[in-house]
């Protein structure tokens, strides 16, 4: 399954590809440039239906915060595409008046944009865009109207169980790296900061040189990169100054943190560190053991759960690739009279995936799941410009299309290697959150799955 988010817009269904059709993401479609000022391009063009999906790849995130800067990256995006200019309307009322839907979001890796309009709209939704990412208007009026609102909603968001055993994962398992703090800004930090501090972080990251633009839909590559340099390219590149990024220490001890909270179930999570993309055939094996783990009637850990009826837990694996070294977790939510044998379960499965091969039949039923996957995760126009510009912002759009390819070289040997690189027994991280007996009100705890 290829690993990228899912956007907050509208999707728009186009249909699965047949089995006998080109690759979802074909490189015959595909084309890029990267104009004078460094702005990056990249076109996919599918003249089927009068659509076109557009995303900007910006590399404003906290991987390029200091300590002092926590949540910034997350406050800009949210201040250009959400707050009304002085005088003027928020991005997203203006686009959504051309029959349009917009959303945008940060990773700890990238701010991400996207828009899915009609084609006949891309030349003047662009110059909206352009404007809105290289010229947003930071005045403190604007700031100090909505700091009430922004404070009330960054509150609202890192409330509850699910999040905080998230955030204390990352942060246990990550002293040193960026990915140790959290995307969104905490609720002591919002105040501390005003529109010059969000202007200056804009100034020094949203430069054409660390932003790219993928289009996918019914456009043809040389209108779009005309389109490009004549709204983009008028934008002088800068020198990035951005804060060196300190490598985590691979762990070599089991760390533990525990909390409780008002919920009825104990919350487990595992997590150990994996695979950067400067290692894809290990990124692709931890994608695979993903799969033998977590999907379908025979996946492992289902399996072995589903065999203890008695523990009544819900597991879910998540490993979303990262540019660093990112986490594999492995999440339950269990009944706290059976949290030790849950644990022990996760654990067991592992230590089989080490001990020995799994067989060629599991890995070629790993890999048609994931290639299933794929070909669902890219059924639209946007959400294929969500996957090419996910990778853009850690690698390259081009491990998008080479994905599946790489996929296929994974063997029997890379599986057992990389389950004994990276899913050690005696190092990871454990977080834990246990049911406190309380007269408040009591979370009801869930996952995504």
């Amino acid at each position: 399954m290829l690993n990228t988010p899912r956007l907050l817009v509208i999707a728009v269904f186009l249909g699965a590809a047949s089995a006998c059709a080109a690759p979802v993401l074909d490189a015959a479609q595909i084309a890029d440039r990267t104009l004078d000022n460094g702005f990056h391009v990249v076109v996919k063009s599918a003249p089927h239906w009068d659509l076109v999906a557009v995303g900007f790849c910006i590399k404003a995130s906290p991987m390029y915060e200091t300590e002092e800067q926590q949540g910034l990256s997350d406050l800009v995006r949210h201040f250009i595409f959400d707050i009304a200019p002085p005088g003027g309307q928020p991005l997203g009322a203006m686009i959504d008046d051309l029959g349009a839907s917009v959303g945008s979001y940060t990773t700890q890796d990238a701010t991400q944009v996207s828009v899915v309009c009609s084609a006949q709209f891309l030349p003047e939704i662009l110059p909206r865009l352009a404007k809105a990412v290289f010229e947003p208007e930071f005045t403190e009026e604007a700031w100090a109207k909505t700091l009430p609102g922004l404070r009330r909603r960054v509150e609202a968001t890192t409330a509850g169980p699910e999040r905080k055993l998230n955030e204390s994962m990352w942060s246990t398992a990550f002293r040193r790296h960026p990915y140790g703090r959290p995307v969104l800004v905490m609720p002591d930090n919002v105040s501390k900061y005003n529109s010059k501090a969000l202007a200056d972080f804009h100034q020094a990251l949203y430069v054409p040189n660390n932003i790219s633009l993928v289009v996918v839909g019914d456009v043809k590559a040389e209108d779009v990169f005309r389109l490009a340099e004549a709204n983009m390219g008028k934008y002088e590149r800068r020198e990035l100054t951005l804060p060196t990024v300190p490598r985590e220490p691979r762990q070599t001890e089991t760390r533990t943190r525990l909390a409780k909270a008002n919920i009825r179930n104990t919350l487990l999570a595992f997590g150990w560190q994996a695979a950067g993309m400067d290692r894809k055939t290990d990124v692709c094996a931890l994608d695979l053991i993903y799969a033998l783990l977590n999907e379908g009637q025979k996946a492992r850990l289902i399996k072995a759960f589903a065999e203890k009826e008695q523990f009544e837990a819900l597991p879910e694996v998540e490993f979303i690739t990262k540019r660093d070294p990112g986490l594999f977790k492995i999440t339950c939510v269990t009944k706290p009279s059976a949290e030790f044998d849950t644990r022990e379960t996760v654990l067991k499965e592992l230590q089989k995936l080490q001990d020995e091969k799994i067989s060629e039949d599991e890995l070629a039923a790993a890999k048609a799941v994931i290639h299933a996957g794929y070909a669902f995760d890219n059924e639209t126009y946007e959400s294929q410009v969500g996957s090419m510009a996910f990778y853009e912002a850690i690698d390259s759009y081009r491990f998008a299309v080479d994905y599946l390819s790489e996929l296929d070289t994974v063997t029997v040997e890379d599986v057992q290697r990389v389950a004994k690189r990276y899913l050690g027994l005696d190092a990871y991280t454990l977080v834990i959150i246990r049911p406190k007996k309380t007269g408040g009100p009591v979370w009801e705890a869930h996952l995504t799955q």
